[in-house]
């Protein structure tokens, strides 16, 4: 993916990697799990990345709006969360 359009019109570039705007979610117990396996030397660097990103999901989010993207597994769409305003 080169370009995301979020619904406030804003491109976001994905070209240059890693983006910016892009993130992996992963579960706390996953993320603490691998960290105690870098720590005890049973895990490379790659191996590291290449188990966030399998078991983690893709996030895009717009500078411009504060909307959250976030890609479901296995699914090919990102769905929208966008930021709750207060009405005070």
């Amino acid at each position: 993916m080169a370009k995301f359009l979020c619904k406030c019109l804003h491109v976001i570039g994905l070209v240059r990697t890693p983006a910016p705007e892009q993130y992996t979610m992963i579960p706390n117990v996953v993320l603490y799990d691998l960290v105690d396996r870098v720590e005890k030397k049973d895990m490379s660097g790659n191996a590291l990345i290449a188990e966030v990103d399998r078991t983690g999901q893709d996030v895009i989010h717009c500078p411009k709006c504060g909307r959250v993207w976030i890609k479901g597994f296995d699914e090919v769409v990102y769905k929208a969360y966008v930021v709750e305003v207060d009405s005070e």
